[in-house]
């Protein structure tokens, strides 16, 4: 099984069911491995991947959604809030229209999406979403059709912004969670001091 992009033949570089990521690390979308699944695959695709298929009054990441969740979750749940469309760094944001169809039409591809959610969710050790999670989501999405999509009435993040907020936010709340201190800050204060403890330790792939 091919697993990095050198390793893919310039003559056939489409493999059927399978991503590069901006690691290099090629995904194998039916059958993922959790090894390969990192953070900063996960960040970097969802800095880059617009909400709404795009037609939004300024680029809106998923990963700024992301970070709105995590900054309204409750106290002790954030990585859950953070994460809840992490499996859309690898599959794309489909919209939620053509989702609705395609859970009937195709449901082994909304079933492939949750198997990578729940690999995601177990490797970083997050408890799966629940309703609370789903009653937000559908909360920013009404809040995101005034404000993105009706008019401009927000700050958009640039793509590297979005990513860098998202993974300060990711670091701080696994060094709390880690360290069994409170689960109270947004983003970190000093991000780059959790995030070399969080990589010395190893949370950032477990």
């Amino acid at each position: 099984m091919i697993k990095n992009i050198v390793d893919i033949d310039k003559k056939q570089i489409v493999l059927d069911g399978c991503m590069v990521t901006v690691s290099g690390t090629v995904i194998d979308l039916y059958n993922p491995d959790a090894n390969l699944i990192t953070i900063e695959d996960i960040a970097h695709g969802l800095a880059y991947n617009c909400r709404w298929n795009g037609h939004t009054q300024g680029f809106w990441s998923v990963a700024q959604h992301c970070c709105m969740m995590f900054d309204q979750a409750p106290e002790g749940e954030r990585l859950k809030y953070l994460l809840h469309d992490a499996e859309e760094a690898y599959w794309g944001d489909m919209i939620k229209p053509l989702k609705n169809k395609i859970k009937t039409a195709c449901p082994e591809i909304i079933e492939l999406m949750r198997l990578m959610r729940r690999i995601i969710f177990d490797k970083f050790g997050v408890a799966y979403p629940d309703k609370g999670v789903e009653d937000k989501d559908f909360e920013l999405l009404q809040w995101e059709f005034e404000n993105i999509i009706k008019t401009k009435s927000a700050i958009f993040w640039p793509p590297d912004f979005a990513k860098q907020e998202f993974l300060e936010r990711f670091y701080a709340a696994s060094y709390l969670s880690k360290t069994g201190r409170p689960d109270t800050a947004t983003s970190s204060s000093d991000p780059d001091a959790w995030k070399r403890e969080s990589e010395e330790q190893g949370w950032e792939n477990h």
